[in-house]
Formats: structure tokens, C-alpha cells, sequence
């Protein structure tokens, strides 16, 4: 759970983003090379959390557009909401916010106790018909009123030509509509809807997604649905967490850059002055707002340190392994065969036998191989993350005093039926 003060940040950030931008959104293909555009979410995170995990997160080089109706009605508007902020102020020039005015409230003048001037009436007309009107469904030429929806109106496929003609456009790409399949294709093809709601109220309709390349003349557009989306398979989490990998090995590095700072302060701090043995964990008898306290103090960074206290101890990249992190993760980058951040059986599969199919013949097995997939795999999700690699690699140090030696009997190759001799 986001902690308020983190919630205020985002909010903040993103309205100092949203305040800075013009009403309308320009998207470059020639720069960008592609662009996602999402229909309607109304809250419903599963479908925002399959769309990410099937084309990626937004970055620099994977462009997003939001069509509105990003939340109400679903279980997880705030989720949807701060995930859709956090995506534009990290990539401010690859995430594209379509938003939405609503128009419940009958208008209020300028000028209080006045009437509305024929101005003001005039805009406000004209935004009820921008967010409420709709394709006409009996395919009428011309506009009326839209009857569903008690504002805005019904246009025709005539009054879709006329404005693509008059401002030079291919199509309109609209949302704020179910749609069965998660969209329609309308007006010959120059109106498409895209709704990415999934199941959305009681509906059994699709959710849908629409990839536009600069390079073709027609999108692609994906549907799915939220029943068949699995949240324990998803790999959006494992991909997040890869993210951060970045930003949490940023942070180790900081910490050891000031290893001597630190341990310095945790042992004034420490009232027992029995040493510190661990940067991250094990602070002697420091309390953990002490330690958080220090942290702060050295490295100059204000970060929720108790929440990340045990973040900081991933697997495989603290003291023991730091000097062999390259190596490893360069041997992670060859595997991954397919650059998707996971290492798969097939792929690990190909490494073993090319490793030690010569040395041992017949000895590399499907079944041994499965062994080693399933020891790799620590979460038994089908996948090696680079976590899950550092892991298997993880050097453990001992102290010569507490290792524990044992004779182990060797004996001999001796030709059969001959008795061994004593063990060496």
C-alpha cells in the first residue's frame, strides 16, 4: 500500500506535467515508430495490468496513448490512476493523456449572478457533443439528437467524411463506447472505436488495444478478456521488479560507495559498540528508525528507508557477489537468447547441452536439465529472472574456523573382482 506522502508526490508531480501541456496531444510516428492507443478502463486494473504485461511498460521507445475514462466504476481507480501518473512523469514524452471533462453540473457564468452569455452557452454545447456523441447506430446520415444518452447526438457517416476532409486527417480513433470485441471499425473504415474495458458492468463484451506503426496504413488492434487473464501468471510484476533493479542497485552502490560513512555512524549509534555486520540487515542493536536516521544523514537521499530495508537484501547482489555482477549479468544477456529479461527452459536447455554435452555423452538428460530449471527456478513461475540467476550463483563466505573438513574415502580404480584396500 502507497503511503500518502508518496500519493501527494505523484499527484503533484503529474498535475506541475499535466498544467504545462496544450489541450490537444501531437504524436510523432516518424520519432516514436509506433504508438499504443487504450480505449476506456473505468478502473478495472486487470485489463490495464494485461495490456502492459502483453506490449510492454511505456518507456521512451514503447509509446502510450490513454483515450479518457481512465477510472469510475471499477474496483481500482485509484490503483489505475496513480499507475497512469507514474507512467507520465517517468516518461513525460511517451505517455499521452486524453482526459476527459465532465459535465454533470449545469455551467456556471463568469461573472457570478448573471446568466450564461451566448458565448459561454455556445462552448459549453459544443463540449457536450465532443465527449457525448456517438456513430449513428441506425446509420443515418446527417446528425440528431443522441437518444441513449440523453446529450450530444448521433452523426453519420457523411458528417465523419466532411471533418476528416475539412482538417486533412485518415481516421478518428474514438473511445467512451462498449463495443462486443473490444472495438468496431465504422464509416468505412475512418471511424474506429477502441473500449478496453473488459467485461466492463455485467457485459460480456472484449477488451481491445491498438498498435498504430508509422509505416502502415492500417492498425493492429488486439482483443482480449478479463476471465481468461490469470494475475498469478502475469509477468508484469516480474517486469516491474526489473525495473527496479535498476533503481535498487543504483541505491547498493551508493551504500558501499559510503560503506565507511555508514558503518561509522551505526557504530556511534550502537549502545552495545559489538560492531556492525551487515550494512542492510543486521545493524547491531540499532533500531530500525535509527538505522533509517543514518541512512538518510550519509547518503542524502530521502527515500522510505523501513519500507525498503528489506528490499535491500536481494539475493545475489550484496557483498559476496558485487565483484562478479558483470560477469554474471552478461552471461544472464547471452542466455536470454530473446532479450525478455527471463531466461526460459528451452534457452537454459540450449546452454547446458552446448556446455557439457561433449564432456559428459548421454549424461545431459531432459530429466536432469528439468532439475536444473526447477533449482533455478525459485518461484516456480516457468521463468529464471536475473534475481533467480544471481541466486544459483550466490558465493557463500566461511570462516576457516567454522568449516567443518571430513575424510571422504577415494578408492581406487581397480580391476573388477579385486577387493579395495583401505580408503584414501
Amino acid at each position: 500500500l502507497l503511503h500518502e506522502r508518496y500519493v501527494c508526490k505523484i499527484l503533484h508531480q503529474a498535475r506541475n506535467i499535466l498544467k504545462a501541456l496544450p489541450n490537444n496531444n501531437a504524436i510523432n510516428l516518424l520519432q516514436l515508430h509506433h504508438v499504443y492507443i487504450v480505449g476506456d478502463l473505468h478502473g478495472q486494473l486487470a485489463d490495464l495490468l494485461y495490456i502492459f504485461n502483453e506490449n510492454g511498460l511505456p518507456t521512451i521507445d514503447n509509446p502510450y496513448l490513454f483515450n479518457g475514462d481512465f477510472v469510475d466504476r471499477g474496483a481500482n481507480s485509484v490503483e489505475v490512476f496513480l499507475l497512469l501518473m507514474v507512467a507520465l512523469i517517468t516518461s513525460p514524452s511517451s505517455v499521452f493523456l486524453n482526459r476527459d471533462v465532465t459535465l454533470w453540473f449545469p455551467p456556471e457564468p463568469k461573472e457570478a449572478g448573471t446568466r450564461l452569455t451566448q458565448q459561454e452557452e455556445y462552448e459549453y454545447n459544443q463540449l457536450q457533443d465532443l465527449l457525448w456523441s456517438d456513430p449513428d447506430p441506425r446509420h443515418h446520415t446527417g446528425c440528431r439528437k443522441n437518444e441513449y444518452r440523453g446529450s450530444g447526438y448521433y452523426f453519420g457517416k457523411d458528417v465523419t467524411e466532411k471533418f476528416l476532409q475539412k482538417r486533412r486527417y485518415a481516421a478518428i480513433i474514438r473511445s467512451h463506447q462498449v463495443k462486443e470485441k473490444g472495438y468496431e471499425l465504422q464509416h468505412g473504415g475512418k471511424l474506429i472505436t477502441i473500449f478496453s474495458a473488459s467485461n466492463y458492468q455485467g457485459h460480456s463484451n472484449f477488451g481491445a488495444v491498438l498498435q498504430w506503426k508509422h509505416n502502415d496504413t492500417q492498425p493492429c488492434i488486439k482483443s482480449y478478456k478479463a476471465q481468461s487473464i490469470d494475475m498469478n501468471k502475469l509477468s508484469f510484476n516480474k517486469r516491474v521488479t526489473l525495473l527496479e533493479d535498476q533503481a535498487y542497485q543504483s541505491i547498493i552502490e551508493k551504500i558501499f560507495a559510503n560503506k565507511t560513512s555508514l558503518q561509522s555512524e551505526f557504530a556511534k549509534a550502537d549502545p552495545t559498540q559489538t560492531g556492525i555486520s551487515s550494512l542492510i540487515l543486521n545493524s547491531g542493536h540499532i533500531s530500525p528508525i535509527v538505522w533509517a536516521h543514518i541512512m538518510t544523514k550519509v547518503l542524502q537521499i530521502e527515500l522510505p528507508w523501513l519500507t525498503l530495508r528489506s528490499r535491500l537484501n536481494i539475493p545475489g547482489i550484496m557483498e559476496d557477489l558485487y565483484s562478479l555482477k558483470d560477469m554474471l549479468t552478461a552471461l544472464f544477456n547471452l542466455i536470454d537468447q530473446n532479450h525478455s529479461g527471463f531466461i526460459n527452459p528451452n534457452e537454459l536447455a540450449e546452454i547446458i547441452k552446448l556446455l557439457f554435452n561433449d564432456d559428459y555423452p548421454g549424461r545431459v538428460t531432459d530429466a536432469f536439465i528439468d532439475e536444473i530449471c526447477s533449482a533455478m527456478d525459485i518461484n516456480k513461475d516457468g521463468a529464471i529472472d536475473i534475481n533467480e540467476f544471481f541466486e544459483s550463483f550466490r558465493l557463500v563466505r566461511v570462516k576457516p574456523s567454522e568449516l567443518q573438513v571430513r575424510p571422504r574415502p577415494i578408492h581406487r580404480n581397480l580391476p573388477r573382482n579385486q577387493p579395495a584396500t583401505k580408503p584414501e
